[in-house]
């Protein structure tokens, strides 16, 4: 059973009682008998649970590549300065 408390912005399972049966093995003088399981109340995301990552990927090498793309970016920039001042 579910039950979502909207005031306290949690979830709790709650787990009633509750008997394992073990099946018989058929070994003379060991007698098993079921296993009782409590109940259990299992809050499923606690106030103060937080969990999160940060991950960045920078290359430490990239041949000239990045640089280059900024000198095209500069160049555009100036092109488009002395073709404004054109008009």
């Amino acid at each position: 059973m579910l039950l979502f408390l909207e005031w306290m912005k949690i979830q709790i399972f709650f787990f009633p009682a509750s008997t394992f049966e073990i099946p018989s093995l058929n070994i003379p003088g060991l007698e098993l008998g079921g296993i009782q399981i409590p109940e259990q109340n299992i809050k499923l995301f606690d106030k103060t649970m937080v969990m999160g990552s940060v991950e960045l990927v920078y290359p430490l090498y990239t041949g000239g590549f990045i640089s280059s793309l900024i000198g095209q970016a500069e160049g555009g920039l100036l092109i488009a300065k002395r073709r404004s001042k054109e008009k």
